[in-house]
């Protein structure tokens, strides 16, 4: 009777420790599946193109690098010689989707890039 208890007790040790570290795996697992922020290249049609991500002005000029943007929907506005030009860039696990007003792909305006070397 004793050697069934005590195996009973060890059992449970087990399993407990067992389902800790599958739950422990899978936060671990769940984690490391977010987005890092990405660095995003904006490209203007002049060099007096500016750039605003989210109504805050980021840059001004050509080509634009905004370091870090985070995972989410961003709205990038892009204003040059009186005319606005107002794109959504969704950034999630599987990189970035670009999309003007309408829906259409507008992929002319912004690229992904490693541009932390690039000028701000």
């Amino acid at each position: 009777m004793a050697r069934k208890k005590t195996f009973s007790r060890l059992f449970l040790i087990v399993s407990g420790a067992i389902i800790l570290l599958a739950v422990g795996l899978f936060a671990v697992f769940v984690n490391s599946q977010r987005a890092e922020p990405q660095d995003v290249m904006l490209r203007g049609n002049a060099d007096t193109t500016e750039h605003y991500l989210d109504g805050k002005l980021v840059g001004k000029g050509l080509l634009v690098c905004v370091s870090k943007v985070s995972q989410g929907k961003h709205t990038i506005e892009q204003r040059s010689a009186g005319q606005t030009r107002k794109v959504i860039v969704q950034v999630g696990d599987v990189g970035i989707q670009i999309l003007d007003t309408s829906g259409t792909p507008a992929d002319d305006v912004v690229f992904l890039s490693n541009c932390a070397s690039q000028p701000r």
